[in-house]
């Protein structure tokens, strides 16, 4: 925008000066009239020619001095048009007009030079105001140098708006305005411009930008309201403020006096400090933006875990954060700032690789610097620390600095070691475990293949009934059991030997060297020997034994749980020679072993094919002959091998668990006879059914017994079941718990096999048993063999005294028959009435009546 200039300003008091002039040339004509007629007067009769002269005189004057009046007036008013229209007037003016013209260049020029001095030094001043001052008093300045902005082009008030980023709001930051003008700040924030009046574009296209109030749009516009009728002001002048050639405000002043003009001077001086103030507020937000991120860095170096540091590299000198130090056990003043603070405190055997990774980044071979090591505390302690860091480069693309952070990863690195521990030692008794052994008899192995004379071999050692001793004494006493064992085997075993735990009460031993064949055996009978001594746990004598199996390394093993499995063999073979002991593996070992795998196998499909059949031995009674009772025994018929036995069968089901399923469908089973047989005219006909050892122990035994009793639709009183001796011995709590929930639901209770256990007949009185089956062991040989015969009539009486029934297993023949008779035993089953038969043969024999000798079934 282009203001008035000088000669502009001083040309509109050109017209009035000249009408003065004028009006004393006309004052002075006059006054040589009045003059004139004074003199003449006592003359009254030349008084009209008086008079007509001195008009005449006065026009006279008045005519020769108005181009010097309107000559003169035009110089003191700076007016160069009317100063020209006197240049043809004739020669004496032209020159008179000419020396005026030259007056009035060279007074215009110095009023020119002193105007743009004086904005000069406002400029200036205003942004001298500004250098060196703090962030917090920028704001309060600018307000201060509006006002000068103000008092420079005359007006009222001044401002500045800034945009929002998308420049559809703005809000009024900076004020001044005179004493007697209220400001308007506070009462415009956010206020979305006026689009259609385009003020964002004409601020966006030119340098500055004057408004008249005429010039607005209509009454009620936001930016009229603004710029004009808030202060009803006049005239505005604005300047653009621009940061990286985006429009981000304005700066303004108004005017309240109509037809204000604005100076060029007031427009280049406002345009010079809009750019003062965008510099100033750029670098008060830069300056806060940096105290908010060294408030922020401040307070996450206090609060981080890790020390930090800060090395230039052209100084030498290192910064360490108070976090550092304490990281290292100094306190804030005893460390300098030397790198040697750091790196001396650096373990001997990482401090090498730690300055080689160091320079690495430096010279750039690494893009990143991270690196473990450990430091020395103050306390003499070791701590693991990490560190990461980056190297810093200057505008040239050095590198100058190198910083970074130290963490303390000491608890890591513990954890760690005790994961690698853990992952390759036994947590109870510290001996090797599973993974570590069998690495080490990887190695083994391997040493035998590359050296033919290498010889090794392994023992796998289990506990013999710990688990006895686990459940009567308690599982804190078993763990010091295994401890103890653990311990005596380390103590007598070579340091190239290795003795690991398996898991549970598993042991395994690698032999590894050695010169004759029977060392190993040697040491296992030492081992059998320590074993045997007693352990002192909690002030108790505790005793166990091992059963061991042995396997010596040969060629033909290529992978180590090759050779824990036919040790694993060897040492089911030597519990079954009856524990305690040893076995050697062979290849028939090995055979049976894939042999007992193919049941396992065969039979978990049995179970699902339901394979399983269930013949029956008839219980008769010696007073009357007849059937009072069956035992089912159940039968696997293999579609392949036929008829398995059960010795065949069961203690595999036993180990795998499926004589829980088996046993139930055999309940099942049992039970649908029985009670066809009643519904033939049986009625009091039971059925006896034998309970394993893993089936007593199962926890929802007595609801699946009486699921299946409802299921089938008999009373429970004609179920009997059979337990062995040694079952009742195991967990005499669980027995009694589970054997009077039997009782109370009315099961009858048998104990099998009497007398070939160790109970104690003490614990006869607390079971509540209504069967005792005399084992056919004793009934065997009678009654020639004498002493088979003083136990079973010792049975026949204690169970006569104890009121409990008695009944014989294994009867074949008329003098055992009636050796039994005659002692008064009530019942008896074997094969001199009936080997186990069909359901179908058991119906033939009820309906027959007494049973004879010579009735005896060649079914089986």
């Amino acid at each position: 925008m282009e203001g008035p200039d000088l000669r502009q300003r001083q040309r509109t008091g050109t017209q009035m000066s000249t009408r003065n002039r004028l009006i004393i040339a006309f004052a002075s004509g006059f006054v040589i009239f009045a003059g004139t007629a004074i003199i003449l007067r006592q003359h009254l009769s030349i008084l009209p020619a008086a008079v007509i002269f001195g008009l005449l005189l006065a026009c006279v004057v008045l005519w020769v001095m108005r181009p010097y009046a309107e000559i003169s007036a035009s110089l003191e008013s700076q007016d160069f048009e009317s100063l020209r229209k006197w240049k043809n007037a004739g020669p004496e003016l032209r020159l008179l007009v000419d020396f005026a013209e030259m007056f009035l260049e060279q007074k215009w020029e110095l009023a020119k030079e002193a105007a743009e001095r004086r904005r000069a030094q406002e400029a200036l001043s205003i942004s001298m105001a500004f250098i060196n001052l703090p962030p917090e008093q920028i704001d309060s300045e600018i307000n201060r140098s509006i006002g000068r902005l103000a008092e420079f082009a005359g007006a009222e008030r001044g401002y500045i708006y800034e945009f929002s980023g998308d420049l559809r709001d703005v809000a009024n930051t900076h004020e001044w305005a005179k004493e007697d003008i209220p400001a308007q700040g506070g009462r415009f924030c956010n206020l979305e411009t006026d689009s259609h009046w385009g003020l964002v574009e004409r601020l966006n296209g030119s340098k500055s930008v004057a408004i008249t109030r005429t010039e607005l749009p209509e009454r009620g516009t936001v930016d009229r309201h603004i710029l004009l009728e808030c202060q009803e002001a006049e005239a505005v002048l604005l300047a653009p403020m621009t940061f990286r050639g985006s429009l981000i405000g304005f700066v303004g002043i108004d005017s309240i006096t109509a037809g204000h003009q604005w100076s060029d001077s007031s427009a280049q001086l406002l345009r010079q400090a809009a750019e003062i103030f965008v510099g100033a507020l750029e670098r008060k937000d830069a300056e806060e933006s940096l105290r908010e991120s060294q408030e922020r860095y401040a307070l996450a170096a206090h609060g981080a875990n890790d020390g930090l540091w800060d090395w230039n590299l052209k100084t030498g000198k290192v910064y360490y954060s108070t976090r550092w130090k304490s990281m290292v056990g100094s306190e804030e003043q005893d460390l300098t700032d030397s790198p040697d603070e750091w790196f001396s405190r650096v373990h001997t055997d990482d401090v090498e690789q730690l300055r080689a990774a160091v320079n690495a980044h430096i010279e750039g071979v690494t893009a990143h610097f991270e690196h473990e090591y450990r430091m020395r505390h103050a306390d003499g302690d070791e701590r693991w620390m990490l560190c990461r860091a980056s190297a810093v480069k200057d505008v040239h693309g050095e590198i100058v600095r190198m910083a970074g952070s130290q963490t303390d990863i000491t608890n890591r690195k513990r954890a760690e070691e005790q994961l690698r521990y853990n992952a390759f030692y036994d947590g109870l008794t510290g001996l090797p475990n599973r993974a570590l052994f069998m690495d080490r008899l990887s190695l083994a192995i391997e040493h035998m293949k590359r050296y033919d004379d290498h010889q090794f071999a392994v023992l796998f050692l289990d506990l013999d009934h710990f688990k006895v001793i686990n459940d009567s004494l308690g599982h804190i006493i078993g763990d010091r059991l295994l401890v103890a064992v653990a311990e005596r085997l380390r103590n007598f075993l070579r340091s190239s030997d290795t003795v690991a735990r398996l898991g549970g009460d598993e042991f395994s031993i690698l032999i590894d060297t050695f010169n004759e064949p029977s060392q190993p055996v040697r040491i296992v009978e030492r081992i059998e020997k320590e074993l045997l001594l007693p352990f002192s746990l909690d002030g108790q004598e505790v005793f166990t034994a091992a059963s061991i199996g042995v396997v010596f390394g040969k060629q033909t093993y290529d992978r180590p749980e090759e050779l824990l499995r036919d040790a694993d063999t060897a040492m089911y073979r030597a519990k079954a020679l009856g524990r305690a002991g040893y076995a050697v593996f062979d290849s028939h070992l090995h055979a049976r072993a894939v042999e007992r795998l193919q049941v396992e196998s065969d039979l978990r499909r049995a179970v699902d094919r339901e394979e399983f059949r269930v013949v029956y031995q008839p219980v008769v009674a010696t007073d009357t002959r007849r059937i009072v009772a069956c035992e089912a025994l159940v039968r696997w018929e293999h579609p392949e091998r036929g008829t398995v036995a059960p010795f065949e069968f069961i203690p595999v089901a036993e180990e795998t668990g499926l004589i829980i399923q088996i046993g139930t469908c055999v309940l099942r089973m049992a039970c649908r006879e029985v009670k066809r047989w009643n519904e033939a005219g049986n009625k009091g006909l039971r059925v006896a059914v034998n309970l394993s050892a893993r089936q007593f122990q199962y926890q929802n035994l007595t609801k699946v017994i009486e699921a299946v009793l409802s299921e089938v639709g008999i009373d429970a009183d004609k179920l009997e079941l059979e337990i062995t001796e040694s079952i009742t011995m195991q967990n005499l709590d669980l027995t009694v718990k589970t054997l009077n929930e039997l009782n109370e639901m009315g099961i009858e209770i048998a104990i099998d096999d009497f007398g070939t256990g160790h109970s104690s007949l003490a614990y006869l009185k607390r079971f509540p048993i209504d069967t005792l089956k005399i084992d056919q062991s004793f009934i065997r040989g009678l009654p020639e063999d004498s002493e088979n015969a003083a136990i079973t009539s010792a049975i026949i009486a204690m169970t006569q005294n104890l009121q409990l029934n008695v009944r014989a297993e294994g009867v074949e023949t008329d003098r055992q028959l009636s050796f039994l008779t005659d002692r008064r035993c009530r019942e008896v089953q074997g094969f001199y009435f009936s080997r186990p038969v069909e359901s179908k043969r058991i119906l033939e024999l009820l309906s027959a009546g007494p049973v004879a000798g010579e009735n005896v079934s060649g079914a089986e």
